[in-house]
């Protein structure tokens, strides 16, 4: 279902040194989803990034594949390292652990917030 993503906008600021450009804050947007994107690309088109999306809201919402609750959570700590070439990407998805407690803390506490008013 997200095949079909149209990017609207992009920014990035990049220093160029020793035949690569680093970047620390680049973005792709469109309405379902941001990329954010740090590391290097160089001059023979090797790449070293690591990109972190984040879904909008609506389109979780939407999504039959991101459906509510915790993976809306889960969406939010998604890492993808991208190495290889322009030519020939190579991807690796991770979670970052760190992230889904951060988040989970919040949500816990607003359900239990919740669960104790419908007791009482």
């Amino acid at each position: 279902e997200f095949k079909n993503i149209v990017f609207t906008d992009a920014q990035a600021d990049f220093l160029i040194d020793n035949k690569k450009f680093y970047t620390e804050n680049a973005q792709l947007m469109s309405q379902t989803v941001s990329l954010r994107a740090k590391g290097s690309i160089d001059f023979d088109m090797n790449l070293d990034l690591n990109v972190n999306p984040q879904f909008s809201e609506i389109a979780i919402l939407k999504s039959d594949s991101l459906k509510k609750g915790p993976t809306n959570l889960i969406t939010q700590a998604f890492d993808i390292r991208i190495t290889g070439t322009l030519d020939k990407p190579k991807y690796k998805v991770s979670t970052s652990p760190f992230k889904v407690i951060g988040n989970t803390t919040d949500l816990l506490k607003d359900g239990v917030k919740g669960i104790l008013q419908e007791i009482f």
